[in-house]
């Protein structure tokens, strides 16, 4: 079984990343072939607060893992589609910028030259 993937733009919600196109995404129980491929950084958020910032080249596989492990409590999903090869560099700017509680930031350096470019 799959996930259905509903992406619709989000005009009213303030974006935490300077208004780039941040899409909602919602997971539903609906059998679909194939399901669509969305790469990008995605935010895990509980009420308005974002808890997590990942990256994946499969967004929608990888927050049905997070669902399936059951480790962070969030309520909805939001999205930027990015190419992989900017995967790394915006996901840990992101990170450093918005220190979400379940994200470790293990190199303060690393956050540093982040937040500069």
């Amino acid at each position: 079984m799959t996930f259905q993937a509903s992406c619709t733009r989000q005009p009213e919600h303030t974006s935490p990343v300077d208004d780039e196109a941040v899409r909602c995404l919602v997971l539903g129980l609906k059998e679909i072939e194939p399901a669509p491929l969305l790469c990008g950084v995605y935010f895990l958020l509980h009420g308005s607060s974002i808890v997590y910032i990942g990256k994946s080249t499969d967004i929608i596989v990888r927050i049905t893992r997070h669902e399936r492990d059951g480790l962070m409590l969030f309520d909805s999903v939001r999205y930027i589609e990015l190419p992989e090869h900017a995967l790394h560099e915006r996901e840990r700017g992101l990170i450093c910028r918005i220190r979400p509680k379940h994200n470790s930031l293990r190199n303060m350096k690393s956050c540093l030259h982040a937040i500069e470019r």
